[in-house]
């Protein structure tokens, strides 16, 4: 019996595709880049159940280009997802820079 059980058709639909497409690897971990509009907030679910909130890491960057971004990163904050998930949460384009330049010096 799959984890999803019990799941209404529609979830459990989008969760045999996704494990059917090959695309997430159990053994691997996912990150999801979360911009925290549904399709980015359903990925994040969806690996979750595939993955496990253990191996699933969400980032969301926040440029501060729009006059909502902060209100936004605010709400992703609040979100309470499934126990043990990690929420990564980087500020402004100096974060993303910096870590642009760790990985291009990475091995």
């Amino acid at each position: 019996m799959s984890p999803e059980a019990g799941e209404p058709a529609p979830v459990a639909a989008v969760l045999d595709a996704a494990r059917a497409s090959g695309l997430l690897d159990p053994d691997a971990g996912a990150l999801v880049l979360l911009s925290g509009g549904r399709d980015s907030v359903c990925a994040l679910d969806v690996c979750r159940c595939l993955v496990g909130p253990r191996r699933t890491r969400a980032l969301h960057v926040n440029y501060r280009l729009r006059p909502e971004a902060d209100a936004e990163e605010g709400r992703l904050k609040s979100v309470r997802f499934q126990e043990n998930a990690a929420e990564a949460i980087s500020r402004g384009v100096k974060d993303f820079v910096d870590a642009r330049r760790r990985l291009a010096r990475a091995p």
